[in-house]
C-alpha cells in the first residue's frame, strides 16, 4: 500500500470539435428552439456531415456566436 501516491489517469484528454444542438443547449442554457431559430437566421453557423440532416455546431463557431462576433 503506497500512502500519498495517487495513480494518474493515463487516458488522453479528447476535446470535442463540434456539438449537437442539444449539447449546446445543455452547455449554455439556451433552448434548442432558440438555437434552431438562430441557425435558420444564419446567426449561428453549422455543418451538416455528408448528406445527413444532422446538424453540428463547431466549437469555434459557437465561441464566436457567444462572443457576438457573427453576422446579424
Amino acid at each position: 500500500m503506497n500512502i500519498g501516491i495517487m495513480e494518474q489517469d493515463t487516458q488522453p484528454s479528447i476535446t470535442k470539435l463540434a456539438y449537437s444542438v442539444d449539447e449546446v443547449s445543455a452547455m449554455t442554457t439556451l433552448s434548442p428552439g432558440f438555437l434552431r431559430k438562430e441557425i435558420r437566421k444564419g446567426n449561428l453557423l453549422v455543418v451538416r456531415p455528408g448528406n445527413s440532416r444532422r446538424v453540428l455546431i463547431m466549437k469555434n463557431d459557437l465561441t464566436a456566436y457567444l462572443e457576438g462576433k457573427t453576422k446579424n
